[in-house]
């Protein structure tokens, strides 16, 4: 059921062209994988650092192009249609197989074997590090990326 709602919204992704849109589309997007890795490993924490990761993506993406990309018209009202007709024809031409989950359920132990703990702690430490390293490369001083006087 996942790729059926992912394809109208690859198809909608690629038509657009304002970043507000296109964040809310990956937005969309997120919270289908993430029900969807909820669905199979039925717990709620990874769907939610998931979902987290995203969000927090999209947040910097959007404060970074809304200072440097001038205001624009937010969306073709033609495009839209499209995608969204395309989901009943995509749910009239496939199977009930495609909509029940026959994988068995993913658990804790499978997601992390002890011999990829290494791994994980050294992943771990690096975004540590990273996270340190760029919280004292941003300096509020220098102030927003566009200054709002203009010579």
């Amino acid at each position: 059921m996942t790729p059926l709602l992912m394809l109208p919204l690859s198809i909608i992704f690629l038509q657009l062209h304002h970043p507000l849109s296109l964040a809310l589309t990956v937005i969309f997007t997120a919270l289908i994988s993430s029900i969807s890795v909820f669905t199979l490993t039925r717990t709620s924490w990874l769907s939610y650092i998931l979902i987290l990761v995203f969000i927090g993506g999209i947040l910097v993406l959007l404060t970074y192009i809304a200072s440097l990309a001038p205001s624009s018209k937010t969306m073709n009202p033609y495009i839209l249609p499209v995608p969204l007709l395309s989901i009943p024809l995509l749910y009239s031409f496939s199977t009930p197989s495609h909509f029940t989950f026959t994988q068995p359920t993913l658990t804790f132990k499978t997601l992390f074997s002890s011999s990829l703990s290494p791994m994980t702690i050294i992943l771990v430490t690096f975004l540590l590090i990273t996270l340190l390293v760029i919280a004292q490369l941003v300096k509020m001083s220098e102030g927003p990326l566009r200054s709002t006087l203009y010579d």
